[in-house]
């Protein structure tokens, strides 16, 4: 009965240890049958619980080898995909396809370089055509602050001239003469043709100005404003209305609307 028992626990171990062999633990399974057998059935005084321990192992050993089965499938199913992987992977590519894809990549990598070196020219081009621009619209800015004026200073010239004319018409006897030797007849046709010629040249000279946007103003009878107007003094006059413009020493100026310089007046004060 020792015997049977060791042979048992032997049994046991050596199943458990070969568990992960299905065709080991098969035999062991069907070892502890008989073991179980002759405990309880050969007349041996060993209790029928005892015998029976053997016989409820079984269950252990048919899991065991039902997982052994499932993970050899496993493991054969792997080595087939690997095998199958590297076979795909260990394939020669055909030298001529390879050729021909070695081919069109350069030839787009020349369509790309070609693309850049284009793209490169439109850049450069580009940023001389700004330059250029901000070069000459500099120089129209510097042009327009020193020669913004040329078209009014052109047209005083004409006032100039008629200026220098009303000058040089008076004669030079008349210039040096006390005035005892002139004829009175004389001085009144050149005074007359005197102030002709500076009424003419004033008419040229307002030209000129409203051409340039700017206007003279004369404020006599108007309302007093400070915006328009200078107070140099008041005038006490009983016919004009208090707080008016009586009278005008320097006439005003404006330019596109704007007051370029007040009219000098005097207001008009209750006398």
């Amino acid at each position: 009965m020792a015997f049977v028992v060791r042979a048992g626990h032997a049994a046991l171990r050596c199943a458990r240890n070969a568990s992960a062999n299905s065709r080991d633990a098969a035999s062991f399974r069907g070892l502890f049958h008989v073991l179980d057998d002759r405990l309880t059935l050969g007349g041996v005084g060993v209790p029928r619980g005892r015998g029976l321990w053997f016989r409820d192992q079984a269950p252990f050993f048919t899991a065991t080898k039902g997982n052994s089965e499932t993970n050899e499938e496993g493991k054969a199913k792997e080595g087939a995909s690997t095998s199958e992987g590297s076979s795909t992977d260990a394939e020669p590519l055909d030298a001529a396809e390879l050729q021909a894809s070695l081919q069109e990549k350069h030839t787009q990598i020349l369509q790309f370089e070609e693309q850049i070196a284009e793209a490169n020219d439109k850049v450069l081009r580009t940023l001389a055509d700004m330059e250029n621009l901000r070069e000459r619209m500099n120089r129209q800015s510097e042009n327009s602050r020193l020669f913004a004026i040329q078209g009014f200073v052109k047209g005083l010239l004409d006032v100039s001239d008629n200026l220098h004319r009303a000058a040089d018409a008076v004669p030079a006897d008349f210039k040096e003469a006390d005035g005892s030797e002139i004829p009175p007849e004389k001085i009144l046709s050149l005074l007359k043709s005197l102030h002709e010629g500076v009424v003419m040249t004033e008419k040229q000279l307002l030209q000129v100005f409203k051409q340039n946007q700017v206007v003279r103003y004369d404020p006599e009878g108007d309302v007093f404003d400070p915006e328009l107007h200078m107070a140099l003094f008041e005038l006490p006059d009983a016919s004009k209305e208090v707080g008016t413009v009586g009278a005008v020493v320097k006439m005003g100026y404006t330019l596109n609307g704007r007051v370029v310089r007040p009219a000098e007046v005097g207001v008009v004060r209750a006398p």
